[in-house]
């Protein structure tokens, strides 16, 4: 989430929009951000889907990475902002039930250390996030969009 906050409004500019269509498009993220986590979370806890939580958990993961891809494919404000509903709800729903899975797959003496650890890898993303995506601008001979997924 914290790259996509950095990286938002930057790439809003260079499609020509102004401070305010940028700061609405971080409004939309926070937004879609909580529909996601009331929609996976009241779909995490049906009965049906409640054995198999890790697996949706993941799927949802997967695919906020996916959605955060398509930010950079995005070619005026209009598609700019449906991939930013996208992927909110999606980073709802990867962030807000991270917890929940993790409490499923390991043993309850090891929860704190799991958690950690996803925490752990998120941070490690928006570290080095930064770091080779402005590496790989500066290598980049024409106009490059750089979308780092965490």
């Amino acid at each position: 989430m914290l790259i996509i906050t950095i990286f938002l409004p930057a790439l809003s500019s260079e499609l020509g929009a102004g401070t305010n269509a940028a700061a609405l498009l971080l409004t939309l993220f926070g937004a879609f951000d909580m529909v996601g986590d009331f929609v996976f979370g009241f779909l995490f806890d049906v009965r049906a889907v409640r054995r198999r939580r890790s697996y949706l958990y993941t799927a949802v993961a997967a695919s906020f990475g996916a959605g955060t891809a398509l930010l950079a494919a995005a070619g005026d404000y209009g598609a700019l902002a449906v991939a930013t509903c996208v992927a909110g709800v999606l980073e709802g729903g990867a962030r807000g039930h991270r917890l929940t899975s993790m409490n499923e797959l390991v043993e309850p003496s090891q929860v704190s250390l799991g958690i950690g650890l996803v925490i752990f890898a998120q941070g490690f993303g928006n570290f080095y996030g930064p770091l080779v995506g402005g590496q790989y601008t500066i290598m980049c001979s024409t106009k490059c969009r750089i979308v780092t997924l965490s």
